[in-house]
């Protein structure tokens, strides 16, 4: 069944490629979405598709290391019934 996810990652995710690379790991998946900074220096991601393939994503977006160094401190996760509204997966500004 496909799920939507909001997923408020926090760390030093902004100014460090972060989205871009959210959105090539994400159309690599086959998932749709967008992925968006905040203004409070997170990073915003919403995607729908099957909640395993979603928790792939997070597992995935937790390990990102910048020259040895963790980035992301830790990821919120919400779930709700897919709204099925995307055609592909962006970066929003």
């Amino acid at each position: 069944m496909q799920v939507r996810a909001t997923i408020i990652v926090h760390g030093s995710v902004q100014g460090v490629g972060f989205r871009a690379s959210t959105k090539a790991i994400a159309q690599d998946m086959g998932l749709k979405g967008y992925v968006q900074n905040l203004p409070n220096g997170t990073v915003k991601v919403v995607v729908e598709d099957e909640e395993e393939t979603i928790k792939k994503l997070v597992k995935i977006l937790k390990s990102r290391e910048i020259l040895g160094t963790q980035i992301v401190s830790k990821a919120d996760v919400s779930y709700e019934d897919a709204k099925n509204e995307f055609d592909a997966f962006e970066i929003k500004r």
